[in-house]
């Protein structure tokens, strides 16, 4: 009986108290470890938003640093016979918004200009025209031409980076006061500017030549890329009501039709403003502001006069979080009684408050702007 009883087991009431047990520290387990798992992907989701921001407004930053680069600013009066130049941004058709900050067919092209309320939720617009907007390596090719008696060409080393024989160039004069557009042809090597520049009415010593980035016949005596934002393949993980930040360049095989595929640099934005500050005694200082509350700059004098570009975004930080509690509807996107505007995110943005909100503040310098000569 002894031995029996020492190899009878566990009774059934002794088994479920340790089944009862058993369930309540899994139970303890899981409370705490479900707030810990949503809060380890709120965090991963935040560390994705700042990565992509770091990464999506480089790409803004360095298109506005270069604003202007490779552009002219009037027309080479010592060239014969003077060039008239004739092109197609974006028509009205194709894109309204973007067709606001044209300056086609023929006006001398503004680096930068801002289209006031022109995006999603009354954002402004931006459009930077530059050669080396567009993503290719054709772009950032450049040179010169100098006399030795003969018209040269500079040959660089290493020789990727020079000007290829059948890419489309824009020819510019530089001197003291002004950028003037000589003519826009296909690259032959430096033979085939000893004639054309004979042209000149007083013989030049230099001449700066800058790839377009095309082997195809050009639209544009430059490329343009604009900045907007817009409600198309807005993730899911958004607030209803925010958009995405694209960068768009104008199509310069087909010019007219309007944009290839834009490129996506920020996902759930509420909101862009873009401010600047401009020269208006050309003493090389920034002396003026300006709020981009409507079309702006109205001409290429001006556009040429900005020193500092400043861009606000509003946009969503993680992912939404019913544990969280926004603490304020109205977020000045800009700088108070400077810059931008108060954004409600209770009119516009659905269950904002359970979104976390960050404000992207970027100050850029137009180097392309400055100005420049090069010396014979």
């Amino acid at each position: 009986m002894t031995t029996k009883g020492r190899q009878a087991g566990f009774s059934i009431i002794e088994l479920l108290i340790v089944i009862g047990i058993f369930s309540l520290v899994i139970i303890a387990a899981s409370q705490s470890f479900v707030p810990l798992l949503t809060q380890s992907k709120q965090q991963s989701k935040i560390a994705a938003t700042n990565i992509e921001g770091m990464l999506g407004l480089e790409v803004l930053r360095r298109d506005i640093a270069h604003a202007g680069y490779g552009l002219y600013w009037g027309l080479d009066p010592k060239s014969s016979p003077t060039p008239t130049p004739t092109y197609v941004e974006v028509t009205a058709g194709s894109d309204l918004n973007g067709a606001a900050l044209n300056d086609a067919p023929n006006g001398i092209p503004r680096p930068i200009v801002i289209g006031g309320g022109r995006g999603l939720n009354g954002s402004d617009r931006l459009a930077v025209k530059a050669v080396n907007v567009v993503s290719n390596e054709l772009s950032e090719r450049w040179t010169y031409l100098y006399t030795s008696p003969i018209y040269t060409t500079l040959i660089k080393s290493p020789t990727t980076e020079n000007i290829g024989s059948g890419e489309y160039v824009i020819v510019v004069r530089p001197d003291q006061t002004n950028r003037s557009l000589h003519f826009t042809t296909t690259f032959a090597g430096s033979s085939l500017f000893n004639g054309v520049l004979a042209n000149y009415d007083t013989p030049e010593t230099t001449s700066l030549i800058f790839s377009l980035g095309t082997t195809a016949p050009p639209k544009m005596t430059f490329n343009r890329a604009d900045f907007y934002i817009a409600n198309a393949n807005v993730p899911t993980r958004c607030a209803q009501g925010t958009g995405v930040l694209y960068k768009a360049v104008v199509n310069q095989a087909v010019g007219s039709t309007g944009f290839l595929t834009p490129l996506a640099l920020l996902d759930c934005v509420a909101d862009m403003q873009v401010a600047y500050r401009f020269d208006s005694d050309g003493d090389g200082y920034a002396d003026t502001s300006a709020d981009a509350t409507a079309d702006q700059p109205v001409d290429a004098t001006s556009s040429r006069q900005i020193r500092e570009v400043r861009v606000y975004l509003l946009v969503q930080e993680g992912q939404k979080d019913l544990g969280f509690t926004y603490s304020n509807n109205i977020v000045r996107v800009g700088e108070a009684g400077l810059y931008g505007r108060d954004f409600d995110l209770g009119a516009t943005i659905t269950n904002w408050q359970n979104y976390r909100w960050k404000l992207y503040t970027m100050i850029v310098e137009p180097m392309s702007l400055l100005d420049w000569t090069v010396a014979p």
